[in-house]
């Protein structure tokens, strides 16, 4: 189980949130095995630091629960895709453009399958102001 990995005891962290983590991978075609835990949980770990500091807390909100899936989604499979470990993407059928709140992706078609699927990965990372209604200030 990933969450036996992860050194954060955020709330956030449960069966639940791995499950959710899990088939968001299985929904874009990467199957988690057990060598993969460990990094994923050193992702989580990492990711759940960077909103501590960003927004002045001890504990994520259970607003930002999905942004932090797609952030670990998005830097999970880029790490991926860069070592090699993910071969033979093929994103030529699957994904003409995609639109979340206010970005909007459209891919051309003289992007190779390996650009789109990139271009998608940034699509899940963080936006921009997703912090901003849960920041503190700090004195």
């Amino acid at each position: 189980m990933i969450i036996d990995y992860i050194k954060s005891k955020d709330e956030i962290i449960t069966k639940d949130f791995e499950e959710d983590l899990r088939v968001k991978l299985n929904s874009l075609g990467y199957e988690v095995t057990k060598t993969d835990e460990v990094f994923i949980a050193y992702v989580t770990d990492e990711k759940i630091e960077y909103i501590y500091n960003k927004i002045n807390s001890v504990a994520i909100p259970a607003g930002l629960r999905y942004a932090l899936i797609n952030e670990i989604v998005a830097e999970f499979l880029n790490t991926q895709l860069l070592a090699g470990n993910i071969k033979d993407v093929d994103m030529d059928l699957a994904i003409r453009s995609i639109k979340e709140g206010d970005s909007d992706v459209t891919f051309q078609d003289s992007m190779s399958s390996e650009d789109k699927y990139k271009a998608l990965l940034e699509n899940l990372r963080f936006k921009r102001g997703v912090f901003a209604c849960y920041r503190k200030l700090k004195w």
